[in-house]
């Protein structure tokens, strides 16, 4: 039919899989998913191992870095590390989870902190409203020596005490005097 020769894919690949024996008239095609679609599985197992491990330490140490410094940076950097680790378990190839960490990264640090920032820190009230106010001590308050810490409305504050006022011990009840650089004068009830 083919004027006496016989048709082979693998015709001129000596040295290449197709061409070696094992494959001989077979030619490899790629492996194909559901509906037909090829499947994108990244197939280095070792290196899928080592890829993790990577995200994983890079949360880490997100997390460990937001515990020590509270900055909430961390948390994100971690956030968008898990998000990379996820791409590559999907099958992405190790420089698109890559992009995958820097888009999430980016995201997650100009779209969310602002908002959660704004929930967690409280502005701090103005000196003239905490004037008479009523709170416990965290701490032994020493004379006149900022050492010691109240709550006042479930917010902390560093206390001290006026000139002349003894010692007061921890969980002891506290009425807000003055407001002087900051912190809280309290005298006790």
């Amino acid at each position: 039919m083919n004027g006496g020769h016989e048709f082979r894919a693998d015709a001129g690949l000596r040295g290449s899989p197709a061409g070696s024996r094992r494959h001989r008239g077979r030619v490899p095609f790629p492996q194909r998913g559901r509906a037909g679609a090829p499947t994108a599985r990244y197939n280095d197992s070792g290196r899928d191992g080592q890829m993790l491990a990577l995200w994983g330490g890079i949360a880490l140490f997100g997390v460990l870095a937001d515990l020590h410094t509270g900055a909430l940076a961390g948390v994100w950097i971690a956030a968008a590390a898990v998000a990379a680790a996820l791409a590559g378990a999907l099958g992405l190839p190790p420089p698109l989870a890559a992009l995958v960490f820097v888009g999430a990264a980016v995201a997650f640090l100009a779209l969310l902190r602002p908002a959660v920032r704004r929930f967690m820190v409280r502005p701090a009230p103005e000196p003239a409203t905490l004037l008479g106010k009523l709170g416990s001590a965290l701490d032994q308050i020493d004379d006149g020596l900022a050492s010691g810490r109240v709550v006042i409305e479930g917010v902390a504050y560093v206390a001290r005490l006026g000139a002349g006022s003894p010692p007061l011990p921890a969980g002891a009840p506290v009425r807000v005097r003055a407001v002087e650089a900051g912190d809280v004068i309290v005298e006790a009830l």
